[in-house]
């Protein structure tokens, strides 16, 4: 039942992967997928990268949604602009990576433990009012 959770969540942001990745190429004609099974952030185009979330709830469900921070670290560090793009149930949003927005977030463990093992590591909590509605 674990694996099957597991399994369900991958298959879930798979999906969603490939639907967000046909909506973005009409903003980011140069936007691929990343292939590389190890990579920080899920697309690239000639000027940003994109990490992307996708969530089985609403936008503003809770007061803050989490990312692992070695993934806020690869956006912010990276030559191109970072994004981090939540896909929830009303939308997909984003959010720009810079040391002037994550100024607006805070820092501590987070993640979950209801597959099977402890997902805990440091996190970044992004309050849900600094994401941008792009549809």
């Amino acid at each position: 039942m674990i694996m099957s959770k597991t399994m369900n969540d991958v298959n879930f942001g798979i999906k969603n992967e490939l639907v967000v990745l046909e909506k973005l190429k009409k903003y980011h004609p140069s936007i691929e997928k990343k292939t590389y099974k190890y990579c920080l952030y899920d697309f690239e185009s000639n000027s940003s990268i994109f990490e992307l979330k996708s969530r089985r709830i609403y936008k503003d469900t809770y007061r803050d949604v989490l990312i692992n921070t070695t993934k806020i670290e690869c956006l912010l560090h990276h030559d191109k602009k970072g994004y981090v793009l939540f896909n929830f149930y009303d939308g997909l949003y984003k959010f720009r990576v810079t040391n002037k927005s994550l100024k607006e977030c805070f820092f501590r463990d987070g993640g979950r433990t209801d597959r099977g093992s402890c997902e805990i590591n440091d996190c970044c909590f992004i309050p849900t009012r600094l994401l941008k509605k792009i549809w």
